[in-house]
C-alpha cells in the first residue's frame, strides 16, 4: 500500500492543429472498442472516455487539447479512477498503459485517409442496434422477478446493469428503487424515449 497517489497523466505535443485533433477523437471508440466517449466540450477542449476493469470498476480518461501554434497542439491524458484513487503501484502501471493506448489511437485516427475515416464512420452506424422500446408492464414484471440479476436495465439499454448481477440489485435495494421508478414512469429506456 503506497498510500493516495495522484492522477497518471501524460502531456506530448503533434504536428496537428487542434480542429484535426479534437476531430481524430470521434475515432477513438471506434478503432477501441474498449473505450467509450462519455462527454465533451468543444469550447473547453475536454473530452471524457471510460474503460471496463472487473476488479476496480473501470477508469475515466480525460484528454485536453490546447493550440500552440496553426500547426501544433499539445494533448493531455490524465486517467482517475471511478471509484477511489490509485494506491498500487500496478494501479498506475495500468492507468499508464491505458495512456500509451490512448496516444496510439490518436496518432493512429490522425493518419486515417478521409476514405477510412468514411467506412469507419458507415461501419459504426451498420453496427448500431436500436433498443426496442419495452413496454411498462413488461418491464414491472421482469424487474419484480429477475430485478436482482439485473435483467430488465440490460432490456432498457443501460450499460451499468452489470453492476446489478454483482450485487444483486444492491442487495434488493436498487432493485425496489428501479421498480418503483418504472411503475412511476421515472425510469425510461436508455436512451430517454419513454416505456410504451
Amino acid at each position: 500500500m503506497l498510500g493516495a497517489i495522484p492522477n497518471p497523466k501524460k502531456s506530448f505535443e503533434l504536428d496537428f492543429d487542434h480542429k484535426s485533433v479534437m476531430n481524430s477523437f470521434t475515432f477513438i471508440p471506434v478503432l477501441n472498442t474498449k473505450y467509450k466517449f462519455l462527454s465533451g466540450n468543444d469550447l473547453l477542449k475536454t473530452y471524457r472516455f471510460e474503460a471496463f476493469e472487473f476488479l476496480s470498476l473501470g477508469i475515466y480518461a480525460d484528454l485536453t487539447v490546447n493550440s500552440i501554434s496553426e500547426n501544433k497542439s499539445r494533448i493531455e491524458i490524465e486517467i482517475s479512477r471511478k471509484i477511489g484513487a490509485f494506491d498500487q503501484a500496478h494501479e498506475v502501471s495500468k492507468a499508464n498503459d491505458h495512456i500509451n493506448v490512448l496516444a496510439t489511437l490518436i496518432t493512429q485516427s490522425l493518419q486515417l485517409s478521409p476514405e477510412q475515416k468514411e467506412q469507419m464512420q458507415l461501419k459504426t452506424v451498420n453496427n448500431m442496434v436500436e433498443k426496442p422500446v419495452q413496454s411498462k408492464s413488461t418491464m414491472i414484471l421482469i424487474t419484480l422477478f429477475l430485478g436482482s440479476l439485473g435483467i430488465h436495465r440490460l432490456m432498457l439499454g443501460y450499460s451499468n446493469w452489470w453492476l446489478m448481477l454483482l450485487t444483486f440489485g444492491g442487495f434488493g435495494l436498487w432493485t425496489l428503487i428501479d421498480l418503483i421508478n418504472i411503475a412511476s414512469g421515472k425510469m425510461n429506456m436508455a436512451d430517454g424515449t419513454a416505456l410504451r
